[in-house]
């Protein structure tokens, strides 16, 4: 009797888990199926059981009046998302090379030429910019300037023509380097700079109770061998009312 009500005590104890347990196994096994493996969240609530937290980048690129900065995944310009992604950027200017103000940003294999507002101008890669590969950008009064590995070339009508420039040119270039943000421009950025997880990452944790650190991992052991016991028990009471119902 005393072992039958104990049972029953640890069956409803155990119920919610084992549902949980199945369920989010299900979840794991469909992830790649379901895109469950792609798709991010950046729920603070989950992000910081794992001690995760919004970290802003503390550099970034200026062009007076306009600063540029990758938060996470997001391009900002002035502390305000971009509407298309990115690579990371290498180098950012603003210059009137070809009548018309437009900001320059450079990533790795890249130019990408926006107006104030940020909208996308236009897009070049090799071959209508000389460089399968860029390190650097700059300006001169007069052009605008892109660095490879082993040559600089110069645009003076925004973009549509460049043209080498020799080693004494590159003493009038002002390149883009990264200078330290403000904590008002660092306070903008937060909200882009969540971290965050893959959906099958917390399923996974959520599972096996690491989500919750030590004590989590403990309370999915303690329900698992509970399940040992429950099914051992039972097989065992089992055995014993057939073996007084025997004439």
């Amino acid at each position: 009797m005393f072992l039958r009500q104990w049972h029953k005590r640890a069956g409803v104890a155990a119920f919610l888990f084992m549902i949980w347990l199945g369920v989010s196994g299900f979840l794991i096994n469909q992830s790649s199926d379901w895109g469950y493996d792609t798709t991010r969240i950046d729920w603070s609530w989950i992000t910081g059981l794992y001690g995760l937290r919004a970290s802003p980048p503390s550099e970034g690129f200026a062009s007076d009046p306009f600063w540029l900065v990758k938060a996470g995944d997001t391009t900002t310009l002035n502390g305000v998302a971009l509407t298309y992604d990115t690579p990371m950027p290498l180098g950012f200017v603003v210059s009137t090379a070809g009548g018309e103000a437009l900001l320059y940003m450079a990533t790795r294999e890249s130019l990408y030429l926006m107006t104030p507002d940020g909208t996308l101008y236009d897009r070049l890669d090799s071959p209508i910019i000389p460089l399968r590969e860029l390190r650097r950008l700059g300006t001169t009064p007069s052009a605008v300037v892109i660095e490879g590995p082993e040559q600089a070339f110069g645009s003076p009508d925004g973009g549509l023509s460049w043209s080498p420039l020799e080693p004494t040119a590159l003493a009038e270039v002002q390149w883009s380097e990264k200078t330290p943000l403000s904590d008002a421009q660092r306070a903008d950025l937060e909200p882009y700079s969540r971290p965050s997880m893959s959906l099958e990452q917390t399923l996974l944790g959520l599972h096996s109770g690491r989500i919750f650190g030590d004590v989590g991992v403990w309370v999915v052991n303690i329900v698992g061998i509970l399940a040992v016991w429950l099914g051992v028990s039972g097989v065992w009471m089992t055995w014993r009312i057939s073996r007084r119902r025997r004439p």
